[in-house]
């Protein structure tokens, strides 16, 4: 149960402290604004990644 906590509840935790302070929000959506095409190529990288690698582990 520890582990599971660490694992997926610290993160949502932090993830809402976050979001909720206003400054730290206004901050994230410029900085988002501001990264538009980097960050659209770093999650597709990950997407090819985690098909590939699915692909990999079924075959």
């Amino acid at each position: 149960m520890l582990l599971y906590n660490l694992a997926f509840v610290v993160p949502l935790i932090v993830i809402l402290l976050g979001v909720a302070n206003k400054r730290t929000a206004g901050r994230l959506s410029r900085w988002q604004a501001g990264n538009k095409r980097q960050i659209k190529l770093v999650t597709g990288l990950v997407m090819v990644g985690l098909g590939i690698g699915i692909l990999l582990w079924l075959f």
